[in-house]
């Protein structure tokens, strides 16, 4: 029997949220697949969250390990999650950490706000020209 949702998220919270970087593990492409329309067989978990983000026309072909935001309703399931807090000297996580608001920011940030609808994920800082030219755009709803 599958966990609930929302088991699933109290449960990562409260005993897989870790301060302790090496405790986390990134996220592989064997977990995130480029998604097109010929393989919605292969994923249609990842088709189905996709469809329900960007409708019944996705930005195909769509690299799930380029998105820094997933929500709890995605087929990932994690065993654990890496918490951030914003300071001076912040640890540098290794690309495709998933990560949420730490402590400091538990019920005032909006780390606080977010992190009951889902995650970040550490991803590479895009070059300013790719703004300019994205065939897409990564949006929250």
């Amino acid at each position: 029997m599958e966990t609930p949702l929302t088991q699933y998220r109290s449960r990562l919270l409260s005993s897989g949220a870790t301060y302790t970087l090496s405790a986390v593990p990134t996220l592989t492409r064997e977990q995130l697949p480029v998604l097109n329309a010929s393989n919605e067989a292969e994923f249609p978990d990842w088709h189905t969250y996709i469809h329900q983000l960007y409708g019944s026309r996705p930005p195909y072909p769509l690299d799930l390990s380029t998105l820094t935001w997933f929500y709890w309703f995605s087929p990932l399931r994690l065993s654990a999650i890496f918490l951030c807090d914003i300071s001076d000297s912040p640890t540098e996580a290794p690309f495709g950490t998933p990560w949420t608001g730490g402590v400091d920011a538990w019920h005032w940030g909006p780390e606080h706000v977010v992190r009951r609808a889902g995650f970040f994920v550490h991803r590479p800082p895009w070059a300013a020209s790719s703004y300019q030219q994205s065939p897409r755009i990564e949006v929250m709803r």
